[in-house]
């Protein structure tokens, strides 16, 4: 079952036209157009690239197997999934999904000057990739792990506290506390 899981993420990689940067390589979705030439690909073409990972985000071109997931607009590439992790269990897929579900909710869509367009706080952005992932696991048949569950409420808990001393701490500033 562990090549399912990374199927079942490749295909919503596809069907969103999302690169997947492991760090020292990338993957193409098929249905990708080319850079080099005006050449679509298949939906069953998809290609793998090497090079390291020119975010910022990531450490010396290199993203963690343990961990570090992040999705983003990446110029001139697109809607890329920034994961180092392979997706073989239900858990990989649960978070590789969650990176999807921000490009598809537009959290990675941002003005002409870098502003995010979805103005919402973290922890409502972090919340709405939750809810998407855990839905779309469940059109695909696939049960979501108890361990998602808990760590996606710690997280959004953790995202909100973390939000909510920032804006008091701003608050404070303001007022020359």
């Amino acid at each position: 079952m562990a090549n399912a899981y990374r199927d079942l993420f490749e295909a919503e990689l596809d069907a969103h036209s999302i690169m997947w940067c492991q760090g020292n390589r990338w993957r193409s979705p098929g249905g990708y157009r080319r850079r080099s030439s005006a050449e679509l690909l298949s939906p069953d073409e998809a290609e793998w690239n090497e090079g390291p990972c020119r975010s910022a985000r990531s450490k010396a071109g290199r993203h963690s197997s343990s961990g570090g997931a992040w999705a983003m607009e990446d110029q001139p590439f697109g809607p890329t999934i920034h994961m180092g992790r392979e997706v073989n269990t239900r858990y990989g897929l649960q978070i590789a999904l969650h990176e999807v579900a921000h490009v598809v909710l537009g959290h990675t869509d941002r003005t002409a000057s870098g502003r995010r367009k979805n103005r919402q706080r973290v922890f409502e952005r972090e919340a709405a990739a939750e809810a998407w992932s855990f839905e779309r696991m469940e059109e695909l048949a696939v049960p979501v792990p108890e361990k998602s569950r808990l760590r996606a409420a710690a997280y959004i808990s953790y995202r909100k506290r973390r939000g909510d001393r920032v804006i008091a701490a701003q608050m404070r500033a303001r007022q020359g506390h």
